[in-house]
């Protein structure tokens, strides 16, 4: 799991760097896949029986909406934007938030934790991921002012009204 906080010393905050994915479920032994495995044994919860499993804290099939995921910036903003009660339906939220979990929907990880809505989910997911992979290929170029104003007005502002996120959000 990833500490966040050290056993040691309550207020020193500490990051697993030892694993390498956009993002992973915490609260369960890491995926046989993860890069660095090596260097678990520098982890406190590593020697914790709680979190060195394949279920960890987590019961079976409870859902990926009910298990933590490492923090991440899709993470933030999924649940900014569900604090801020915008017009997005729940599927919206959850792609935006699982779209990190890689493993999960190229490798078919974290059977033990999905349900059956998880499965509805990721093709969607999976499509998601893709077209913003795609998107950032596409915008490696400089914008203008202009070119950004334009591009807010007429293709962002007009989705931002939709689902209800068009005024002031709290962060």
């Amino acid at each position: 799991m990833i500490s966040l906080i050290d056993k040691t010393n309550k207020d020193l905050q500490m990051f697993n760097w030892t694993l390498n994915s956009r993002a992973r479920v915490i609260g369960c032994a890491p995926l046989s896949c993860a890069k660095y495995l090596e260097y678990q044994l520098l982890d406190p919860d590593f020697k914790d029986e709680r979190y060195n499993t394949e279920l960890g804290i987590y019961r079976e099939h409870c859902g990926l909406e009910n298990v933590l995921l490492s923090w991440s910036g899709p993470e933030y903003f999924s649940f900014m934007l569900k604090y801020n009660s915008v017009g997005i339906p729940e599927e919206g939220l959850a792609m935006l938030r699982l779209f990190p979990l890689r493993d999960w929907y190229t490798r078919n990880e974290y059977r033990q934790l999905t349900n059956e809505n998880d499965d509805d989910l990721k093709p969607f997911v999976a499509e998601f991921d893709r077209l913003i992979t795609k998107a950032k290929k596409t915008f490696t170029k400089n914008f203008s002012d202009q070119q950004c104003e334009r591009l807010w007005k007429e293709f962002y502002y007009p989705i931002c009204q939709k689902y209800r996120c068009d005024g002031k959000l709290q962060w």
